[in-house]
C-alpha cells in the first residue's frame, strides 16, 4: 500500500450523530475534513496533514466530544485501518466519527 493508493475523496455517515463526514486526502500530504451536521447550521471544516504509517492512515481529525456530543467537536488522532475487501485485492479505509468504539466503525466509501 502506498500513499498514492489512498489519495482521494472518502465519505462516511455517522448515524449516531446524524452527520456526513468527508475527508479529502490530497497527494501533497494534506487533507480537508468536512462535517455536515444535519439540522445544525453550516458544515464544519478542518485541514491538516496525513501520512501512511504501518499501512494505516495517520491524521488528526475533528470528532464529537466523548462526554457530550452536543459540544463542539474536538481534535483527536484518527484510529483508522486499511482493510482488504472480499479478498480480491481491493481495499477500504475502516473507521468512524467515534472510532474510539470499534463496534461503531465501518467501511468508508471512496467518492473519487
Amino acid at each position: 500500500m502506498t500513499e498514492e493508493d489512498i489519495v482521494g475523496l472518502w465519505q462516511y455517515p455517522s448515524d449516531l450523530y446524524n452527520n456526513i463526514v468527508t475527508i479529502d486526502l490530497k497527494n501533497d500530504g494534506t487533507f480537508v475534513q468536512t462535517i455536515t451536521h444535519f439540522g445544525k447550521g453550516e458544515p464544519q471544516t478542518h485541514t491538516g496533514t496525513w501520512k501512511l504509517e504501518d499501512n494505516n492512515p495517520k491524521l488528526t481529525v475533528l470528532k464529537p466530544d466523548a462526554m457530550d456530543s452536543r459540544k463542539p467537536w474536538v481534535l483527536e488522532d484518527a484510529s483508522w485501518l486499511i482493510v482488504e475487501h472480499d479478498g480480491d485485492g481491493t481495499f477500504r479505509i475502516f473507521g468512524a466519527v467515534n472510532d474510539r468504539d470499534p463496534d461503531s466503525c465501518n467501511a468508508m466509501r471512496k467518492i473519487r
